[in-house]
């Protein structure tokens, strides 16, 4: 992205300042300037940026639509995260963003902000916490997904008793509400050449929007069966994701599996949210461990975002 003009639109002066220098760090050809929304909207003829970093809780990119002049239509990254808390991503995950939505909008051309023009999106949700936690924080980093006008899939891959089934679906007394598909198409995964559609035809509605796959028949049938499998399964939803028209976007919850199974399936995905535990310190070395391995594997143009009480630039 040699040359790109990059502009942070934030209130927060301090963290405006403290975030170019940052991103001169890992974006050293870059020019980088700065402005406050009070300031910008009284003189909205100075915003020109191939890039424009955002505070998404003041503005939105549609108030500055009819002036931004940049050679191509201008890229849009909000600066905080869609949780309750609006925390500030850090420095270094705005950097591979811009460096990964620069390269495919010279590849393929880039449309604006809004998804309906986008293909669809693979997201992972590794939870270390409960299940309380993990539902409030995908919630919270799905809405866009919910209005993007993409078919949405979401696939948990954790114990059986983990899955949370929508309310009524499962009755007292009545075993047939506990749908067995997903334990019969890890079987077939072991199977060549299977086309990623046939995973549509163990979908089923949840009543909020998404098609998934519900509870294996058994617990453990997710956890501890072959990683290939997995792997396959979490692979040929990515394909999906890539190529299915209309778009598809796609959410992997991860709970309770082994670390190394985990390591082999978190490159799939295009972003990779880690769902910090309630009572875990921010620096607990093991923790921190796992997840530098799992980082390093996924690679630096996967986009990584932890859940923590720590705010980092």
């Amino acid at each position: 992205m040699t040359g790109k003009s990059v502009a942070i639109i934030d209130s927060d002066c301090y963290y405006s300042r403290a975030l170019s220098e940052r991103l001169r760090r890992y974006l050293p050809d870059a020019r980088i300037s700065r402005y406050s929304p009070s300031v910008l909207a009284e003189h909205r003829d100075e915003l020109s940026a191939d890039i424009i970093l955002y505070d998404n809780e003041e503005i939105r990119p549609e108030h500055f639509a009819d002036i931004t002049s940049a050679s191509l239509v201008p890229i849009w990254i909000p600066l905080k995260e869609e949780t309750d808390r609006g925390t500030r991503m850090n420095g270094k995950s705005i950097s591979e963003r811009i460096i990964s939505m620069t390269d495919e909008s010279e590849s393929a051309g880039f449309t604006g902000p809004d998804m309906r023009s986008q293909s669809g999106i693979l997201r992972l949700f590794l939870s270390l916490g409960s299940r309380g936690k993990r539902e409030q924080y995908i919630r919270s980093n799905t809405g866009a997904l919910m209005s993007s006008g993409h078919r949405l899939i979401r696939l948990d891959i954790m114990p059986g008793i983990s899955i949370s089934e929508p309310s009524g679906s499962l009755i007292k007394g009545r075993r047939d509400q506990i749908p067995t598909g997903l334990s019969d198409l890890l079987l077939r995964l072991n199977a060549q050449d299977l086309d990623p559609e046939i995973l549509l035809d163990y979908l089923r509605p949840n009543g909020a929007g998404w098609l998934y796959f519900g509870r294996p028949a058994r617990s453990d049938d997710m956890i501890s069966g072959d990683p290939i499998a997995l792997v396959r399964m979490v692979k040929m939803l990515r394909l999906l994701v890539d190529g299915a028209s209309p778009p598809v976007s796609a959410i992997v919850a991860i709970e309770g599996l082994p670390f190394s199974k985990v390591k082999q399936i978190c490159p799939l995905a295009h972003e990779m949210h880690v769902i910090y535990p309630d009572d875990a310190a921010d620096d607990d070395p093991m923790i921190r461990y796992e997840l530098e391995q799992i980082f390093s594997a996924s690679g630096p143009r996967q986009l990584k975002f932890i859940s923590s009480s720590r705010e980092a630039i």
